[in-house]
């Protein structure tokens, strides 16, 4: 976007306060303005912007509606004649009693000199009035090169005659009921300088009669004021490509530009340019409509060697029909007297048909948009934009950034996988605004990358009536981006059970549902595993659970609460909170059971479930919480890479991520053998004893596990040889066995990606490796995750960092965990 010259003085800089004529304070243009919808002379003001003849104001907006006093019509008069620049006029000075000393001096002076003003009389200009619409035109007329003595536009009848010249030279051209003797608008100048801009500039040649008299003759040149003076030609054309898609197809179709260039198919060759790239951007809007520019030639009439004033316009010439929801392409067609044909591109990519739903309607959420670019009423191009919805799964800053989205397992648009980029930072637009686990909307349009994150509300849902279910007072419907909401299910039936509880909908850019999620569906959750008679009058009811973390509890369940779920199922996944009586108050999960694949939990098989056709339905990653049950015992495993190998005998209740497929929280209550769990802990302290509620004595110990500190409990024997690295098996929290495996060694290099111990054995390590500093039971993981936090031999100080190195599973050279202990 041009930055204009701001060479204005401290009177001007109160004009432009004032918006009566602003210039170099807001180089917006058109499409930026704040008010542009109260613009009715839209592609005038569009032309005057680009060229630098008028700005907007300091607010943003462009003002069409504010009048524009004399002084400033003046400057701008100067303005057009020196081709959209601030022009150079030193000191000059008027003799107008009212204009000495005024910001606008200069700009009158030149205008008197040029005979484009001549006063108000009693020696007079008056500055501060409103300029007319006849007074507007006679300063155009002349600045054309018209002749205002021998036109007779300077004399007691200069009005009259200046409206019909006006008019023959076309300044009033699309002013209809204009009263040329009212204060003119800025939206009116605009009009008045763009048909200016493009009349034909005049002279003279002067001949003697007979008798000695001398005789006008008026020459009208074939340059327009906007070659003559800007040095410009009107462009007028069909963008069929830019630097990041392209609406031309076939054989010699126009493929996508390089960085900063549009294709434009000029339409007015004989007086502009021909067809080809300028060198000027536009979006993905522009596509297939069309447009004007101005543009200076080069050597010749190459678009490639011309250079652009400004940016594309717009042109008025587009019909533009545009649907959100479901509605068939004819119908939208019918409604905006169109004839329904042209090319069709889906996401821009050229396609034998759009992408619609059962009944041949329009996907709600995709924007399906009909352009008639000449006014004949037929389309021209059928453009269909549809975003995927998807989770951020990997992401990172470092380096270039790389981004990693996964697509919905219900996604409805034709995108399947991933999307992802390892020159994020570059390559993906909105990268900067999104982070891991964040939902958003994505799409890849050739090599250009869009990521949106979604936006959501929470409400409690009031009413479900046919497709609609109402939230807080709002009616949603389901997005036909997604097959369903929740997994399996359409938004009607995810919610029929949801009446009353508060929920969270994820929507798509047009307001319609593609995920629901339980408000508290992140927060904690249980499953039942025995329920026991009903207590009191009914009201509450114990029942013994396992917890999240494997820990079993018997609790007393709230049954009397209308908001919470009152007649809870055995072997039944559900979130909870507690009351201040510590009852737990039962809410319904979207999860399921699930048959797992081959009734069985492998150690490090991602697939949890598959279809009939073998495709994966269901996966784990190094997140999933298993939950494992033999009997009246359970064990906790976190990852897929920690799970035994266990026989299920029965479903899993499996609470999933919908949009990736990925179990977050896998329960198994019958398996043939819940093997024990093996994992790897750093103690950091010595052992705390306590007394439980039946005073017996509770020994427990703060430990490092997978990158955290817990507390775990055991034996008074655990832990015999004080701080260091354990391999442990575990029961929940409690500590079953454990032996130490490794103490600490010194540092001898720590270099870039190795890392060599005194003891001779030498590790790799990359981004995902943590460097965590230990001090008794404090816990400090490296500000920047890198290297620098060890000390080795190359400190002057001859200090060394000790350290204790747990490999990665699967691995042995490389470093998961660094621990430096202090």
């Amino acid at each position: 976007m041009r930055n204009l010259k701001r060479a204005l003085s401290a009177a001007l800089a109160s004009v432009m306060v004032l918006g009566l004529m602003v210039v170099g304070a807001s180089a917006a243009s058109y499409e930026d303005f704040t008010d542009k919808a109260e613009i009715q002379h839209k592609e005038a003001v569009s032309m005057v912007t680009e060229l630098g003849v008028i700005a907007g104001l300091t607010d943003g907006s462009y003002g069409p509606a504010m009048n524009i006093d004399r002084a400033s019509f003046a400057r701008l008069v100067c303005v057009t004649l020196n081709g959209g620049k601030e022009p150079m006029l030193g000191n000059l000075k008027t003799t107008f009693t009212d204009t000495q000393g005024n910001w606008a001096e200069k700009y009158i002076a030149y205008c008197v000199d040029r005979s484009i003003i001549a006063g108000k009389g009693n020696n007079t200009f008056a500055p501060s009035a409103n300029v007319t619409g006849s007074e507007a035109a006679k300063m155009l007329l002349v600045a054309l090169g018209y002749n205002p003595v021998y036109e007779g536009i300077g004399g007691a009848t200069w009005q009259v005659t200046t409206d019909v010249l006006a008019n023959q030279a076309g300044l009033y051209d699309d002013l209809d009921g204009m009263n040329t003797s009212a204060p003119l608008t800025r939206d009116q100048a605009a009009q008045m300088i763009y048909n200016t801009l493009n009349a034909n500039v005049v002279s003279y040649s002067w001949t003697l009669n007979a008798n000695g008299s001398t005789i006008a003759v008026q020459n009208k040149a074939a340059k327009t004021m906007l070659e003559d003076k800007f040095g410009a030609v009107k462009v007028e054309g069909i963008v069929l490509a830019n630097d990041i898609a392209s609406v031309d197809s076939g054989k010699d179709a126009v493929g996508v530009q390089s960085d900063g260039k549009t294709y434009v198919k000029v339409t007015n060759s004989e007086d502009s340019l021909n067809s080809g790239s300028f060198k000027v951007d536009t979006g993905l809007d522009m596509l297939g409509k069309s447009v004007i520019l101005y543009a200076k030639k080069g050597s010749n009439d190459s678009a490639a060697k011309a250079t652009v004033l400004g940016n594309v316009i717009v042109s008025e010439d587009n019909v533009v029909a545009t649907a959100t929801g479901s509605k068939k392409p004819s119908a939208l067609a019918s409604d905006n007297d169109l004839k329904l044909g042209g090319k069709i591109f889906v996401n821009y990519a050229a396609a034998e048909a759009l992408t619609l739903d059962k009944d041949g309607k329009n996907l709600k959420g995709a924007t399906l948009t009909l352009i008639d670019n000449d006014d004949d009423g037929k389309v021209d191009f059928q453009i269909q934009t549809m975003k995927a919805f998807g989770k951020v799964t990997a992401y990172s800053t470092k380096s270039d950034g790389n981004i990693t989205v996964t697509i919905s397992k219900s996604d409805n648009t034709g995108f399947a996988g991933t999307f992802s980029s390892t020159n994020a930072a570059d390559d993906v637009e909105g990268f900067a605004d999104v982070k891991k686990d964040d939902y958003v909307f994505v799409t890849k349009i050739n090599d250009t990358m869009i990521v949106e994150k979604a936006k959501s509300v929470t409400g409690t849902v009031q009413s479900i009536k046919g497709s609609k279910v109402t939230v807080d007072g709002t009616a949603y419907e389901q997005s036909g981006l997604v097959k369903n909401v929740d997994g399996t299910n359409s938004l009607t039936a995810a919610l029929a059970d949801s009446l009353k509880d508060e929920v969270k909908l994820y929507l798509d850019e047009c307001g319609y549902v593609v995920m629901v999620d339980d408000v508290d569906s992140e927060s904690n959750y249980l499953v039942v595993t025995k329920l026991a008679a009903a207590t009191g009058f009914g009201d509450t009811k114990d029942a013994k659970v396992v917890l999240a973390d494997g820990t079993k509890a018997t609790v007393t369940v709230n049954l009397d609460d209308e908001d919470y779920v009152q007649n809870p199922k055995e072997n039944t996944l559900y979130t909870y909170s507690t009351d201040k009586d510590g009852n737990y108050n039962l809410k319904a999960v979207k999860g399921g059971d699930i048959e797992l694949a081959d009734s069985k939990l492998v150690k490090g098989r991602v697939a949890l479930a598959k279809d009939k056709d073998g495709a994966v339905t269901l996966k784990a990653n190094s997140s999933t919480v298993f939950v494992i049950g033999n009997g009246d015992s359970y064990k906790v495993y976190t990852g897929v890479a920690n799970v035994p190998n266990t026989t299920v005998d029965a479903k899993a209740i499996v609470l999933a991520d919908v949009t990736t497929g990925t179990a977050e929280f896998v329960y198994v209550s019958d398996s043939t053998a819940a093997a024990d769990s093996t994992d790897k802990v750093y103690v950091t302290g010595d052992m705390t004893v306590t007394m439980d509620d039946n005073g017996d004595k509770v020994y427990s110990w703060d430990v490092v596990k997978d990158g955290a500190v817990i507390t775990v409990t055991g034996k008074s024997t655990a832990f015999a040889e004080g701080k260091g690295l354990y391999e442990v098996e575990m029961n929940g929290t409690e500590v079953t066995s454990d032996k130490q495996i490794a103490t600490a060694a010194t540092v001898d290099e720590a270099a870039d990606g190795v890392l060599t111990l005194t003891k001779g054995k030498t590790y790799s390590y990359n981004d995902a490796t943590k460097f965590i500093t230990v001090d008794g039971t404090d816990l400090t993981e490296a500000s920047d995750g890198t290297i620098v936090t060890v000390k080795d031999a190359t400190e002057e100080s001859g200090d060394r960092s000790e350290v204790i190195v747990v490999a990665d599973k699967d691995n042995a050279n490389l470093a998961a965990y660094v621990y430096i202990i202090e």
